[in-house]
Formats: structure tokens, sequence, C-alpha cells
């Protein structure tokens, strides 16, 4: 006999992993299927870990009021994950005058999509921060945060699987087949 589930979420990946975290929160049989021997291991893992501000962010654009919220939401996320974060700040540097508009566009975008702290530095500034810099003004950024990607999504993994989410590693989809409004998602193990 085949299983049957409510949620299938194919990827265990920092997306993926968050999903089936919040899908465990209701009354739902929720699998998440990941073809590598861990979550974490393509991407997700391996990015800068840095979680922007909001800033570069088209304003008006639902890319910009998810990453401002995001934003907003990582530190409690990260206290109730377990998961270290420093809200180190960010610095985009202009190296010269003709770079500065650029650093004006990147404030008022970030403003206009509800990023606060920002403002626009001066050389003298700049070098409290990092004397080695060569810029003559910077975006500065207070709120920018550094977090272990790797670490968030196995502390996504580690809520949902306490809340009774099932995970298959070394999973591989192969096939979707779609009947109605039922799926038959077939793997490399036939399960």
């Amino acid at each position: 006999m085949k299983d049957i589930y409510d949620f299938i979420i194919i990827g265990g990946g920092v997306v993926g992993c968050a999903i089936a975290r919040e899908l465990s929160k209701y009354k739902a049989r929720t699998l998440l299927l990941e073809r590598e021997c861990d979550v974490a291991m393509g991407v997700s893992g391996r990015n800068s870990g840095v979680d922007h501000a909001g800033f570069y962010m088209i304003p008006k654009t639902l890319k910009a009021k998810l990453n401002v919220e995001g934003h907003r939401m990582l530190p409690s996320l990260c206290r109730e994950l377990d998961v270290p974060y420093r809200r180190v700040g960010k610095l985009v540097v202009a190296r010269s005058e003709d770079e500065i508009p650029y650093l004006e566009k990147l404030k008022t975008q970030g403003e206009r999509n509800g990023v606060e702290g920002l403002r626009i530095i001066d050389r003298d500034e700049i070098r409290i921060f990092e004397p080695n810099i060569n810029a003559i003004s910077a975006l500065y950024s207070p709120t920018s945060t550094i977090l272990d990607p790797f670490q968030l999504t196995r502390g996504f993994t580690e809520s949902a699987l306490m809340n009774g989410v099932e995970i298959k590693l070394n999973t591989e989809v192969v096939e979707i087949e779609t009947n109605e409004n039922v799926f038959n998602v077939i793997t490399n193990s036939n399960s």
C-alpha cells in the first residue's frame, strides 16, 4: 500500500525545510523528500549567510515587502530555533563621486520599502568601521545580519521533525503522476 500525505515537499533546502516547519503547526500529514544524504546540501547550505535589510529591492514589489518583513522576523525566529545570528551592519561603498547617486538610489529604495536606519556616511565614518577601505562615501545599513544558513535549515528541520513531519533522505523524485486532485509521487526508492 502506498503512503498517503496531505503535503509532499520536494527538496530539503532552506525553503523546503521552512515550509515543512510551517506545515508542522497544522494537523496535516507532511513528508519532505531530499535526494541528498542531508538537508541544506546544495545552495542553501553554501550561500553567504547575509540577511539583507531590503534596500536592493524595487519598491512596492512583493519581493521587497517579503524581504523587509522577513528581515524583521529573523531575530525572533533565530532565538526560537536556537540559531546564532549577528547584526553586523553593512556598508555599500562608493569609490568615486560618480558612484554616490547609486548609494542615494539604494537609500531611497530602502526607505520606501520600510528599511530603518539607512544613512549615507563619509570617509571618516567609514574608517571607524573599516580603516582599510578605499572609499569616499558609503550607504550604512545598521540592521544587516549574518547567520549560518546550514544551521538555519537544520533548525527548521529539527522543529518540523519534532512536530511530526516525516523526512526521507537519499530519495529523489523521478516522476509525478496526476489524476484529478491526486498526485502520485514516484521516487528512486519506489516509495
